[in-house]
């Protein structure tokens, strides 16, 4: 989740020896000819989006034959949280609609939003639960075995993440705390 969501924000480059690295990490199993996408960025150096490299998992995973995948939908993370700055009004300005909250995927291709576990995980009209509904178990499978490769090829090579058992132990105080809460909760069940 925390590599989907860092490769789709705002401001996420990548080279195109980057680019064609994580393309193909997500689709080492793809038999054939891959799809890929112009760059976003032409000049003073050819840069694609994190965006652009889901997309194109997004196509080359998606059936040829098939109508490609359009979706809209909402991100988990609100929209007040990528704001930074408030806004000048402005005629017709929508907060909701200018913001990466709002996840739009027109032609198999990721346009706006980040995606985050709304769209990845086991949630109802996300990415993958689309993917299923149009073009079966079988595709939303194979996205879902890309999609981790990619992920992960992400966090390896260019945004180490780490977690350690230390990071995840409680501490001595704080699980006194957790003990003493259960057991107070124990006793308002009975009341």
């Amino acid at each position: 989740m925390v590599s989907g969501t860092r490769m789709t924000i705002r401001g996420c480059f990548f080279t195109r020896d980057q680019y064609t690295e994580l393309v193909y990490r997500g689709l080492t199993d793809r038999p054939g000819r891959v799809r890929l996408l112009p760059p976003a960025i032409l000049r003073p150096q050819q840069l694609w989006t994190g965006k652009q490299v889901v997309s194109t998992l997004l196509l080359n995973v998606i059936p040829q034959k098939a109508v490609p995948l359009n979706l809209v939908g909402k991100s988990k993370i609100p929209s007040k949280a990528w704001i930074q700055v408030p806004p000048r009004a402005a005629p017709g300005y929508k907060p909701e609609s200018m913001c990466d909250s709002q996840v739009v995927i027109r032609q198999g291709e990721l346009l706006v939003g980040v995606l985050d576990k709304a769209h990845y995980g086991s949630s109802a009209y996300g990415l993958v639960h689309c993917c299923y509904e149009l073009y079966g178990g079988e595709t939303s499978g194979k996205l879902l075995s890309c999609l981790a490769r990619l992920f992960t090829a992400y966090l390896q090579l260019y945004r180490g993440f780490t977690l350690g058992v230390e990071d995840i132990l409680v501490k001595p105080g704080a699980n006194k705390q957790r003990k003493k809460i259960i057991q107070e909760s124990l006793k308002l069940g009975t009341k």
